[in-house]
C-alpha cells in the first residue's frame, strides 16, 4: 500500500487530494493523531483557530481603501508596516495571512486565475479596523476612514503551498517505508515505534527535512556555537504540555553536548527527545501544540 502510494505520488499518477485520502489508511495503521489531523486540514480545510504549518502562512503587499468624505475621494493605497515595533503583535496579525482552504479548493481557485500573477486576500472587518489603527495619524489628517482592505499575494505562493504539501507527504511516506519496510503487514504498536513514527511525521511536516536543522536549528548546524534553551523556553514548553521529566532530559542532553562541544550528539539526542515528546503531547490530545514545540526547538 505505502510503496504503491509513494510511486503514484512521485510519478503524478494520482491527484494530491487522492494521495492525501489514501494516506489516511497509513495514519490509521500507525494510529498517529498528528498525521490524521494534518491530512484532515489539507483535505477539508483548516479552521481559523488552528495552528497552521508554516508553509500555509503567506505575506504580500497590503492595501487599504480609504474614503475622505469632505474631499469626495476614495483611494486604494499600499500600507507599509515595517519598522513598527510599538504595535508588533498587531502588525504580525496583519502581515501574515493564513491560507485555510483545502488542497482541492486551492487547486480549483488557481485553475480559474487564467494568466493572473497575483490574487487578493480580503481582510475581515476586524482586521481592517486593526490595520486602520496602525495608520490612524495619517487617516486623521484628512478625516479619512478605512472601508476595506486586502493583501495582494503572488500566485506562485499558492502553487508553492500545493507543491510543499505534496513533497511533505512524499517525504513522510518514504521515511516511514524506510523505517518500517513491512508496515502494512507487520507494524507493532510499541512505545519505540510510536516515538519513531511521531518524530518522522513531526520533522517532515512541521520542520525542515534535515534532522540536524530540525533538532538544533540552522544556526547550530552552520556554526561551532551550541545554542541551548533558555529558562523562558523551558517555561513555554511546559505550558505547551511538555512534562517536567522531558524538560530535565533535554537539559541534560544540552549540558553534555556543551561539555563535549559535540553538536552532532546534541542533534541526535534532541531528535530522539522530540519524537518522545510529541508522542506524549499527542497522547494528551494537544496535537495543536506540536508545531509550536517544533518551532521552539528550531529557534
Amino acid at each position: 500500500m505505502i510503496k504503491d502510494l509513494i510511486k503514484s505520488i512521485a510519478y503524478d499518477d494520482i491527484s494530491l487530494s487522492a494521495a492525501l485520502t489514501r494516506a489516511k489508511l497509513i495514519a490509521s495503521k500507525i494510529k498517529s493523531d498528528t498525521l490524521k489531523k494534518w491530512l484532515a486540514g489539507e483535505l477539508e480545510g483548516y479552521k481559523t483557530h488552528d495552528t497552521l504549518p508554516d508553509y500555509r502562512v503567506v505575506t504580500g503587499t497590503i492595501y487599504l481603501q480609504i474614503e475622505y468624505p469632505y474631499m469626495g475621494e476614495r483611494i486604494v493605497t499600499p500600507i507599509y508596516l515595517d519598522g513598527n515595533e510599538k504595535d508588533k503583535d498587531i502588525v504580525d496579525v496583519i502581515k501574515h495571512h493564513k491560507i485555510l482552504q483545502s488542497i482541492s479548493s486551492l487547486e480549483t481557485n488557481l485553475a480559474s486565475r487564467n494568466n493572473s500573477l497575483t490574487m487578493h486576500m480580503q481582510y475581515a472587518p476586524l482586521q481592517v479596523q486593526l490595520l486602520a489603527s496602525l495608520v490612524k495619524d495619517k487617516l486623521d489628517e484628512d478625516n479619512g476612514f478605512a472601508t476595506s482592505g486586502y493583501m495582494e499575494v503572488a500566485v506562485t505562493k499558492m502553487t508553492q503551498i500545493i507543491e510543499l504539501t505534496k513533497q511533505k507527504l512524499l517525504d513522510t511516506l518514504i521515511e516511514l517505508d524506510e523505517q518500517f519496510p513491512n508496515l502494512e503487514n507487520n507494524y507493532t504498536m510499541s512505545t519505540e515505534n510510536t516515538e519513531k513514527t511521531q518524530s518522522i511525521i513531526t520533522t517532515n511536516i512541521y520542520g525542515n527535512n534535515n534532522p540536524v536543522n530540525v533538532a538544533t536549528g540552522e544556526n547550530i548546524s552552520q556554526s561551532n556555537t551550541i545554542h541551548v534553551l533558555t529558562q523562558n523556553d523551558y517555561e513555554s514548553l511546559g505550558a505547551l504540555g511538555v512534562d517536567k521529566e522531558f524538560l530535565d532530559e533535554v537539559k541534560d542532553i544540552q549540558l553534555k553536548a556543551v561539555a563535549k562541544e559535540d553538536k552532532q550528539s546534541m542533534a541526535k539526542g534532541v531528535m530522539n527527545w522530540l519524537g518522545k515528546v510529541t508522542a506524549s503531547v499527542a497522547a494528551k490530545g494537544l496535537t495543536d501544540n506540536i508545531p509550536k514545540i517544533v518551532e521552539h526547538i528550531q529557534q
